[in-house]
């Protein structure tokens, strides 16, 4: 449980800083608006998920008691959950990999120039 409790956090942690990276690049209202909007969708879906995984089998004191008595979360939604996540990281990865585009379409270099800075500014999707 703290393993998936800590990496939950790690990942909020490593969107927050993509998303404080791309704030000080970008310059147009609506691309901040976008990455503020994608930014707290992350991170309020993510926290949501992280007190689920972390109170799915109760509090502290009875964990182990809910775990070898079967009244943790059911597999089914625990799975569904799983996915949730996984399609927001996704969703957002995909936000963030394609906001530098339009920075880098209105520079002043040429065209192999524009595809290695897009490159390497969405190399945070990865």
């Amino acid at each position: 449980m703290a393993d998936k409790c800590l990496y939950i956090v790690t990942h909020i942690a490593l969107k927050v800083s993509i998303a404080l990276l791309l704030l000080r690049l970008l310059v147009q209202r609506w691309q901040r608006i976008a990455v503020y909007a994608t930014l707290a969708i992350t991170v309020v879906l993510n926290v949501i998920f992280l007190f689920i995984v972390a109170f799915q089998c109760g509090t502290k004191g009875n964990y182990l008691t809910n775990v070898l008595t079967h009244r943790c979360l059911p597999f089914g939604p625990a799975l569904a959950l799983v996915y949730w996540q996984g399609a927001v990281t996704t969703a957002t990865d995909v936000a963030f990999a394609v906001l530098p585009v339009f920075m880098v379409w209105s520079l002043k270099v040429n065209k192999k120039s524009k595809i290695a800075l897009w490159l390497i500014l969405s190399l945070g999707c990865l």
